[in-house]
């Protein structure tokens, strides 16, 4: 075991004497009991640790490069301020920390006799296990080509990036720890090498994770056997700043699926460990009826497994409180681990730290899923279900546990082995979710041992964004429905309502986000002075996006710019649906919050049409309680007018409690305004066809519905210009993903607004291109009869800006062997009449 003997034997000495003079079994657990973070030993090579922070995106995270993430309640001081660093901060710069240490936890057989487990931190007894070189620094990079000025550290641009700030950290464990006195297991490290790369985003749909990607080496000569991978998470939440003392009413579950956002009879799997405050208050319970952004402990953060050395290994999630009394020291167990292993109640009968490595690998193999901690106050559901009723803890002090205390929690997969030289692949994402609790009032019901009251709260809380921000961790590292490798296979899929919805990737890590719609092929006409684009955007607009599953094509924007440079591009126009967002007032938060997009005219009329206080008739002296002055005549004015100043007021004149969306619902006096989703100005201005389109005689079935132009006149024309038409998207409000892009790169084409009056290999200028032409060039280029034409450009075929032998032998194949048409060369579309 690991533990330190001394240590351990006077704490039990300490605990015996309590509870033979007090009665401390029966009192609330809730104390003033200190944490400390456990300091790397110096020796003659002293390891370099360092502390790094992923500070780029909304969640304000600690690594190390000794196998810890968090800061240990900012013990550890940040490399780049000096300052004792944020552990995990959320959001960002509010002084929420939901972390207090987290670790990799690696257990393994050698020799088939040794059980050996190391830890990054083992979360009671302080001990820590990896560390790196005297001189492993910590390596940063960005993919942002003018790096990343992170306050007193540069981020350079390296091409080997994949977000826009990684962390890469190396560490082993290769060393005794001889100052963990008589501990024989400590003898023998496993010999492992770990290289920890951390990835984060600013994007506002990947600035809630982080994702770590660590390659495991076995550097010993032993081959490791029954090798089992734990991420420990001691998750304290509170504002240090401001709410001391406030980890103590921490909780932890896990959460292996939600209801689908686009089909609310499916579930989305999401297989995530995750923990809370257990109320959503400060400890202080300043709140009153409303959260207070820098108090309130509102989110959640998660754990999930997104790449293990196996798919087909076995998962266990574990979580317990520690406690320096051991009978009030708690995990849950089975019936069936407890026959497994019936000597584990002792030397008093603690059931939840494991302190030896014998109990560590026990409770990282012992292939359970622990119910959620706000049940375990129920032990007769539980023993019916195969769990042990630890008679050992009092109802009260059970209960006490259930509502909230210290909790931390072990999720960890196995087995497999690592052969000498081997190298295993793991990745995890940390996710934070926002708004898990909705309102102060929620836990008031909560009763630990009233099985009815748990589940009424437990079905308050709103896993929404920790859902949708771990299905985004999923698809960033494996993007869905794309053939990273090229041999075919993209991913596992489900088809609904005929569209083809990638559950994953194929299985290749991508770390990319998501794309816009992709740009059309654009064409160009010109005269005097004017050019016109076109364009068919049928691909365009029937792109279905594996990340958000949805086609989310919004528009088009057309720019121009005179060098062609991407910071010199202009916009000249905008075009897009007629579509709206919808905004509900959150009560329990007393905020606005957008919830749905991409809402159409049509959509919202069916919707909210049976509210019509005058249930159609007109004049109607209740006009202003009225979706729509008219619910036969609706249009974007009527809409409109319901906005931020003046929202719309849910009437429930027929339906009182109206189903918006799977995860929104509306009742009678709720209040809801609408935005158009960009300027509304429609597609139909730019359609070539518009006539037919409103005739009904061209239907979206048909090619041409999808043709477009766009016609820029007056100007100059003899000074090109460069084109280009982007497409965005409409966003995602469940992940705050903006509206994204296309770059302006990715069609632009200088154009002369003119004719081309100068014909391209029409070498002696009859008007023609013919054999004729061919003779010409050779007898320019070999005996300089006739002379070279005025304007020579016309003997430039391959358009290279070059008249070379290769011109006449291009001029050749079109001719004669159907190769390509000689090019435009666009200064001979400068000449005049």
């Amino acid at each position: 075991m690991r533990c330190c003997n001394s240590y351990k034997l006077t704490r039990w000495v300490a605990v015996s004497i309590l509870i033979l003079t007090s009665s401390f079994v029966q009192a609330k657990l809730k104390s003033d009991q200190s944490k400390s973070v456990h300091q790397y030993p110096q020796t003659a090579a002293d390891p370099l640790t360092q502390t790094r922070v992923h500070k780029i995106g909304n969640i304000w995270l600690s690594i190390t490069n000794f196998g810890q993430i968090g800061s240990g309640g900012k013990t550890y001081k940040d490399v780049c301020t000096n300052q004792p660093a944020p552990s995990c901060q959320f959001p960002a710069g509010s002084g929420i920390e939901y972390l207090y240490i987290g670790a990799l936890w690696i257990g393994a057989v050698m020799n088939d006799t040794d059980t050996l487990v190391a830890v990054g931190h083992d979360g009671w007894q302080n001990v820590q296990e990896f560390g790196p070189t005297s001189t492993g620094a910590i390596v940063s990079r960005t993919i942002r080509p003018d790096g990343y000025q992170q306050d007193n550290c540069f981020v350079p641009y390296s091409d080997s990036a994949k977000s826009e700030l990684d962390y890469i950290a190396v560490y082993y464990d290769t060393v005794t720890r001889q100052d963990i006195p008589s501990i024989p297991e400590r003898d023998r490290p496993l010999n492992l090498e770990i290289t920890q790369k951390s990835y984060s985003w600013s994007y506002e749909y990947a600035n809630d994770f982080v994702l770590f990607d660590y390659s495991i080496k076995n550097i010993g000569t032993n081959k490791l056997t029954s090798v089992y991978i734990g991420f420990y998470i001691d998750f304290d939440i509170y504002n240090q700043s401001f709410d001391g003392g406030g980890y103590f009413d921490d909780i932890a579950g896990f959460k292996f699926s939600v209801p689908s956002p686009y089909d609310p009879r499916l579930e989305d799997t999401v297989s995530i460990a995750w923990g809370a405050d257990n109320d959503g208050l400060s400890a202080a319970r300043v709140e009153g009826d409303v959260f207070l952004d820098n108090f309130s402990p509102t989110g959640v953060l998660g754990t999930r497994v997104l790449r293990s050395p196996n798919p087909d290994l076995k998962h266990s999630f574990n979580w317990w409180v520690s406690n320096g009394n051991p009978q009030l020291d708690f995990g849950p167990w089975t019936q069936a681990n407890l026959a497994r292993r019936p000597n584990y109640f002792v030397p008093n009968g603690q059931s939840g730290t494991p302190e030896s490595d014998r109990s560590k690998y026990f409770i990282m193999s012992n292939n359970e899923f622990d119910y959620d901690q706000l049940f375990a106050a129920l032990p007769e559901i539980w023993e019916r279900q195969g769990w042990v009723n630890q008679t050992q803890i009092s109802p009260d002090n059970l209960a006490d546990i259930a509502d909230g205390f210290d909790s931390r929690y072990l999720l960890s997969f196995g087995p497999f082995d690592i052969d000498s030289g081997e190298v295993l692949p793991l990745t995890i994402a940390l996710v934070a979710g926002e708004d898990f609790h909705v309102k102060p009032t929620d836990f008031n019901s909560y009763s630990a041992t009233d099985s009815a009251a748990v589940f009424n709260f437990y079905n308050k809380l709103d896993f929404t964004s920790l859902a949708a921000n771990a299905h985004w961790a999923a698809c960033v590292y494996d993007n869905p429905g794309f053939d990273t490798d090229g041999d075919g296979y993209r991913g596992e899929f489900r088809i609904i309502a005929g569209d083809t919805i990638y559950k994953c990737g194929d299985g290749v890590p991508d770390f990319q986000g998501p794309p816009p719609p992709p740009a059309p092929q654009l064409k160009f006409e010109t005269s005097y002075g004017t050019v016109k684009i076109k364009w068919n955007g049928k691909t365009t607009e029937k792109f279905f996006d594996q990340f958000t599953n949805r086609r989310d094509f919004e528009g088009y924007r057309i720019y121009g710019s005179w060098t062609g440079i991407l910071g010199d591009f202009f916009l000249l126009d905008s075009f897009d649906k007629m579509n709206y967002k919808f905004f509900y007032w959150d009560k329990g938060r007393k905020k606005w919050v957008y919830k749905l997009t991409d809402l159409s005219l049509d959509s919202l009329v069916t919707l909210f049409k049976p509210d019509d206080p005058c249930e159609g008739a007109r004049p109607c002296p209740l006009e202003s309680l009225s979706f729509c002055s008219d619910p036969d005549t609706c249009d974007d004015w009527d809409v409109a007018r319901w906005n931020l100043y003046h929202p719309y007021i849910y009437q429930g004149t027929q339906i009182e409690t109206l189903r918006i969306a799977p995860n929104l619902i509306i009742t009678r006096g709720d209040s809801i305004y609408f935005d158009r989703q960009d300027y509304n100005r429609g597609l139909l201005p730019i359609k070539t066809y518009k006539d037919s389109i409103l005739n009904g005689s061209i239907g979206s079935d048909d090619d041409r519905y999808y043709e477009y132009e766009y016609v820029i006149d007056n100007l100059n024309p003899n000074e090109p210009l460069y084109f280009a038409v982007t497409t965005f998207d409409f966003g995602d409000p469940i992940t705050r993903l903006t509206p994204l892009e296309t770059s302006v790169l990715a069609n632009s084409k200088l154009v002369y607004p003119r004719v081309c009056l100068a014909k391209p290999g029409d070498v002696n200028e009859d008007g023609e291109v013919l054999l004729s032409d061919v003779i010409a060039m050779i007898n320019i280029r070999f005996t300089w009869w006739p002379p070279r034409p005025i304007h020579t450009c016309r003997m430039d075929m391959n358009g290279d800006g070059w008249e070379l032998f290769a011109d006449i032998i291009y001029l050749v194949n079109y001719l004669f062997k159907g190769g390509p048409k000689p090019q435009v060369v666009e200064e001979c579309c400068l000449v005049g009449n």
